[in-house]
């Protein structure tokens, strides 16, 4: 009977602790539905046509949220580009920066700047960078910088989001992690992740509590 209960509150730690998990991955890891984005290279407006690498950046949508009336290109913002020296300043002249503009457009080819629901960008990162040294920001219509969450796996960044426009990849050599403003879902993962380690060694004291007691008796 002591055997029976320590197994059962022992398993259902362990669930709790696997849907902990399943709730901080993200949803293209349980979805192959995901699009590639058009990729091109600022440097066509020049006239010099240099196709981007279509793996460099896919906009994975799951849910469906983009829908097929939209199409989703984006443009690697090259470092000749007033855009970019504008944003580099912004930042404060970091050491390594990559930018990049994600245009979502509607059949008339109207620009679409935020949807209804979230997708999940993934960039691959340079290998010049160090995932351990980066900061991912969105740049805004009024230049203003608004830092992400990411998450980092196989040398691609992944940034969860509504919003399209421009982001940009900054390392520095006296890194400090930016504060995010939003997109807090790694957190929540984070916290349920610890709340559920915590729920393991409630449940491993209890058992062996009950075990002591009913030796006792």
């Amino acid at each position: 009977m002591k055997v029976n209960a320590l197994f059962l509150s022992l398993f259902c730690s362990l669930m709790l602790i696997f849907v902990c998990v399943g709730m901080s991955l993200p949803a293209s890891f349980f979805s192959g539905n995901f699009a590639y984005a058009e990729g091109v290279s600022s440097d066509e407006e020049s006239g010099e046509e240099e196709e981007t690498p279509e793996e460099t950046l896919q906009v994975l949508d799951p849910n469906n949220v983009i829908g097929e009336d939209l199409s989703v290109s984006f443009v690697e913002i090259s470092a000749d580009d007033e855009r970019f020296t504008h944003i580099k300043n912004g930042l404060s002249n970091p050491d390594k920066l990559k930018v990049y503009e994600v245009v979502v457009q509607d059949g008339d080819g109207l620009q679409v700047e935020q949807v209804e629901g979230e997708v999940t960008l993934k960039i691959k990162l340079d290998e010049t960078f160090d995932a351990s040294k980066i900061n991912i920001y969105r740049v805004s219509s009024t230049s203003s910088q608004e830092p992400y969450q990411f998450l980092y796996a196989d040398g691609f960044v992944e940034v969860q989001t509504s919003e399209f426009g421009i982001y940009a990849i900054s390392q520095v050599s006296g890194f400090k992690p930016a504060a995010p403003s939003g997109n807090g879902s790694n957190t929540i993962a984070l916290v349920l992740i610890i709340v559920g380690g915590l729920a393991v060694i409630v449940a491993v004291v209890v058992s062996i509590c009950i075990g002591l007691r009913k030796k006792s008796n």
